[in-house]
């Protein structure tokens, strides 16, 4: 059975998913074992006890259910300031989940290097008993930084400084019996399923200009004109000739000024000298 919680799951039910708005308040209409697949959108982030909620959450869960959460990134201005969220989410809450590290191509690594004692599980009453590790972590950024930097700069942006990102989605896995860690890799390498709006908050970048399309620049009409006559030149290369014939026509100028300049003084000296010489 595939369920769908939270409050947007309202915007997108699926006939296929059962439905329920809750927010980690109370028990879940199911029975235990009896869920394959969870999708989390506008939920945990309302929980008040969110150990307890991950509780509920696990009971109804089969071994290998894989859950997806979409949540608010912890450091946004934005989240900080809404008096409704209890719980914020960055890259170290997988960390609290589980006892074991995360998959293999989890991308935990980008954000930090991975320590030797990745959990932060201190004991099973911190995580209620349960094992929610790690497949994937997907972080959403904000529009002036998405594109600009790669993931690592990306990374040591989320930490330096706020209103980088704004959410995150975990993809976990439901682990009730033993696990080899090769299950666990081939699982988190397989599609898995997500949230719609999560297709919404992913980054796609703009399609290059087509040639007739490019703006109205001096290296681009050099380039052109480069093309045009069989030759090929790097922006590098057209750049430079581009200084060179500045330079030359800079040039040309202050010849021509210095030459006028000579022009006059001959001009105003030509007089005297012709009446010297009659004196």
């Amino acid at each position: 059975m595939r369920i769908e919680l939270g409050t947007a799951c309202r915007d997108y039910a699926s006939p296929s998913s059962r439905s329920l708005p809750w927010t980690g308040e109370g028990r879940l209409p199911f029975g235990d074992g009896t869920v394959d697949a969870v999708l989390l959108e506008g939920c945990l982030e309302y929980a008040r006890d969110l150990p307890a909620a991950l509780g509920e959450l696990f009971r109804v869960c089969r071994h290998k259910a894989v859950v997806c959460l979409l949540a608010p990134y912890a450091h946004a201005a934005v989240h900080m300031a809404n008096p409704y969220l209890r719980q914020r989410f960055n890259e170290h809450s997988p960390r609290f989940w589980s006892p074991y590290p995360p998959a293999e191509s989890a991308g935990w690594e980008d954000a930090f290097p991975l320590p030797e004692e990745w959990s932060l599980v201190k004991g099973a009453a911190q995580t209620a008993g349960t094992d929610f590790r790690l497949l994937r972590m997907e972080v959403f950024h904000f529009p002036q930084y998405a594109g600009l930097y790669d993931r690592f700069e990306l990374s040591l942006l989320r930490q330096s400084q706020l209103n980088v990102a704004h959410r995150i989605m975990y993809h976990l896995l439901a682990v009730k019996e033993p696990l080899p860690e090769e299950e666990l890799d081939r699982i988190a390498r397989c599609p898995l399923e997500e949230p719609p709006g999560a297709a919404a908050l992913r980054f796609v970048p703009a399609e290059e200009p087509s040639a007739g399309e490019r703006p109205f620049a001096m290296d681009v009409r050099q380039a052109g004109r480069a093309a045009s006559a069989g030759k090929t030149s790097s922006p590098a290369a057209v750049r430079r000739r581009a200084r060179s014939l500045s330079g030359r026509a800079w040039s040309g100028r202050r010849r021509g000024s210095q030459a006028r300049g000579r022009g006059k003084r001959r001009g105003r000296g030509g007089p005297s000298r012709e009446r010297n010489r009659r004196r």
